[in-house]
């Protein structure tokens, strides 16, 4: 199986050779997407998937190191979904996560933690495996102003599908990026995760369609 990020990349400062040469295009057309958005600001971006294993946490990874890369600065991967995250194995990382923050349990600047990826940072989930969303309200608005005051981008990867939790963080980013799986999403199902946010008023920047060829690393693998 080709990879996204080579493993060889650890430690190292960003670099274009550091990706599979067959992504880099896709990644470079992304960018040039994005572009008058980042020129704009220091953006939070939210990714997000129409259906569960559309591999958005791999597109997030690899979306997060190239604009590190490309921004010559640090950027952040927060893994969203507090309810099936992405990294499940903390031990050795933070005690706290996104969850913990979203409950007022924790300051922000506690929560990042470094990868093996050279100027990308990373929150985990967290352990408090359930949403609320109203309370999150005001905490959400909170760490979308700290993340992007520390970073200067912040690549939020989220939960499958449309729900409140996932409007809560789409609503207050600065660019959406709807994923499906190539030839394996239905059609049905997309159009759902289509309709949600159009009925919540949440526009869509983009689609990412995912040929899902490209896994994490297994060095990332580590601790997810």
């Amino acid at each position: 199986m080709k990879q996204f990020i080579k493993e060889s990349s650890a430690g190292q400062p960003p670099e274009p050779t550091h990706f599979h040469p067959r992504i880099l295009p896709e990644l470079e057309g992304l960018y040039a997407a994005l572009r008058p958005t980042l020129e704009a600001k220091r953006p939070f971006i939210y990714l997000g998937a129409s259906g569960q294993g559309d591999g958005v946490s791999t597109v997030s990874w690899a979306l997060a190191y190239y604009l590190a890369m490309r921004e010559s600065e640090e950027c952040l991967f927060v893994d969203g979904d507090i309810i099936r995250p992405t990294i499940r194995n903390t031990s050795g990382l933070p005690d706290y996560g996104l969850s913990e923050y979203l409950r007022g349990d924790i300051d922000f600047r506690l929560l990042p933690f470094a990868t093996e990826l050279r100027d990308l940072a990373a929150v985990h989930a967290g352990h408090q495996p359930r949403s609320f969303v109203r309370l999150a309200e005001e905490r959400a608005d909170t760490f979308v102003a700290e993340s992007t005051r520390f970073y200067r981008a912040v690549v939020f990867n989220g939960r499958p599908g449309f729900d409140k939790y996932v409007e809560l963080w789409a609503r207050r980013s600065d660019a959406v990026l709807l994923l499906a799986s190539y030839r394996r999403t239905k059609r049905e199902i997309l159009l759902q995760a289509l309709r949600g946010f159009k009925s919540a008023g949440v526009p869509i920047t983009g689609l990412i369609f995912n040929k899902q060829e490209y896994p994490i690393p297994d060095f990332l693998y580590r601790r997810l």
